[in-house]
């Protein structure tokens, strides 16, 4: 997963003709990990695209490219695992009409 994640990095980067040396793409990857699960934690939205833009730019990535590589691994993060779980589905024999028929067909129940 983590080898998907720096091929990201390194096809966002290659779309602005910005090149890394391994050991920064790896200080990304340990950096941007940590920093998503305190994020979590600590509730502040956009954690990830703040923190890869402060990271690009501390390896001398302008800020402006720095935000669109950001954008485009998130973008592609996001994409990759909706198209995983649509292959998933789809191997299951879901579909799509099936999983909306029982999502309307089900009752909200709220205690209290």
């Amino acid at each position: 997963m983590k080898a998907i994640a720096a091929t990201q990095f390194v096809g966002a980067g290659l779309a602005f003709r910005i090149s890394l040396d391994p050991a920064e793409y790896l200080f990304l990857l340990v950096f941007l990990g940590f920093l998503v699960i305190v994020g979590h934690f600590a509730r502040i939205a956009g954690g990830f695209i703040i923190g890869a833009v402060f990271a690009l730019s501390l390896l001398g990535v302008p800020q402006e490219e720095a935000l669109a590589m950001s954008l485009i691994v998130q973008m592609s993060s996001v994409l990759s695992v909706a198209g995983v779980g649509a292959l998933a589905l789809w191997l299951q024999g879901v579909a799509l009409a099936d999983m909306r028929a029982d999502a309307e067909g089900a009752v909200n129940v709220r205690p209290g």
